[in-house]
C-alpha cells in the first residue's frame, strides 16, 4: 500500500506559475476528491483511451471548483444539460500532476483503489502504445472494473493495510462533499457519511472523539457511528457543548464551498441552544 504518513510530505507547486502550494490546501483537495471525485477511463476506437479526473457538483457550488482552478491551475469547468458543473482534468500533463498529488497525499477512502486502478491502466496504455488487440482488451477489462459495483463494496480490510490517518484539512474537504451541518428534530447536528469506506468512517469517529475529549475534559457524550440498510456509514455528533466548543472553531474560516452558507445558519442554531434560547418562543421560531 502507498505510504500514508502525515510527515515529510514533499513540496508541491501549482501547475503553471510554480507557486508553492500549502499542505492544508492539498489535504483539502484530497478530502474533497475522496467525497466527490471520479476517475474515468473512456475507450475510443481504434485501441485508444481517454483518461480523466473530474468532480461533478450542483452549479450552486461553483465557488468550490473556482477555488480548485485558481489555486492548482489545472482543468476546466463545464456545465452539463442537467445543470451540474464539472471540473475536468484530462490533458496528459495535468492528469500526471494530479497523480503526483495523490501519490504524495494519498486518498483514504474507497476512491484510493479506483484511482490506483485508473493509474495502472494509464501507465500500461502509454507504456505499450501502439496497443495490440490483446493488450487493448486486457485494459478494457480493467477499465470496466472501475464502474463495477464491486468498487462500492466495503474496502475496510484494504484500508487497514494502508495505515490511514485523518488530517484536519482532509476532513474539512471531505465534509464539504460528504457531510452536512444539519438538524435532527430541530436540534443542530454535524454528519458525515459514505458507502464503501467503513474503516475510514471509523477512523473519523476516533479522530473526532479525540479532539473533543482533548478540548472538553471528562466529556461524557460520544461521537456516534451508524450503518443504514443500504450500507452507508454515518458519523455524527449531537452534543451541543461539543458542537459549540470544538466543531464551530474547527470549521470556522476554513470552508471553501457552499457549505459556508449552511455553516453560518447552523452556527446561529447552536448558539441558540447553548444559551438556552430554544426554550423561549422567539428562539424556537428562529430554529424552525
Amino acid at each position: 500500500c502507498i505510504r500514508d504518513s502525515n510527515k515529510d510530505r514533499p513540496l508541491i507547486y501549482s501547475f503553471k506559475n510554480h507557486n508553492k502550494l500549502e499542505p492544508k490546501d492539498i489535504y483539502w483537495l484530497t478530502g474533497f476528491f475522496d467525497a466527490e471525485g471520479t476517475a474515468s477511463v473512456t475507450t475510443i476506437e481504434p485501441n485508444r483511451f481517454i483518461f480523466e479526473y473530474r468532480i461533478e457538483l450542483h452549479r450552486d457550488d461553483l465557488v468550490a471548483l473556482k477555488f480548485i482552478i485558481d489555486l492548482f491551475e489545472i482543468g476546466l469547468i463545464t456545465l452539463n444539460n442537467r445543470g451540474q458543473i464539472i471540473w475536468r482534468v484530462k490533458q496528459f500533463e495535468e492528469v500526471s500532476f494530479l497523480l503526483n498529488i495523490f501519490y504524495n497525499y494519498p486518498l483514504i477512502t474507497k476512491k484510493r483503489f479506483t484511482v490506483s486502478l485508473f493509474n495502472h491502466i494509464r501507465y500500461n496504455y502509454y507504456k505499450n502504445r501502439p496497443l495490440s488487440n490483446e493488450q487493448y482488451q486486457e485494459l478494457v477489462i480493467l477499465k470496466n472494473k472501475i464502474n463495477d459495483r464491486g468498487l462500492n463494496l466495503d474496502h475496510s480490510d484494504k484500508l487497514k493495510e494502508c495505515n490511514i490517518t485523518i488530517n484536519k484539512y482532509w476532513l474539512i474537504g471531505f465534509l464539504e462533499g460528504d457531510g452536512s451541518f444539519s438538524f435532527a428534530h430541530n436540534r443542530p447536528i454535524i454528519n458525515l457519511a459514505q458507502k464503501g469506506s467503513n474503516y475510514t468512517m471509523l477512523k473519523i469517529q476516533e479522530y473526532l472523539t479525540d479532539i473533543i475529549s482533548n478540548e472538553i475534559p471528562n466529556w461524557t457524550s460520544k461521537v456516534f457511528l451508524s450503518t443504514r440498510k443500504d450500507g452507508c456509514v454515518s458519523v455524527y455528533i449531537t452534543d451541543i457543548d461539543a458542537l459549540y466548543k470544538v466543531i464551530i472553531p474547527y470549521f470556522n474560516n476554513n470552508l471553501k464551498a457552499r457549505k459556508i452558507v449552511d455553516f453560518k445558519i447552523w452556527v446561529i442554531s447552536v448558539n441558540i441552544y447553548i444559551n438556552g434560547y430554544h426554550f423561549i418562543k422567539e428562539g424556537r421560531e428562529i430554529i424552525n
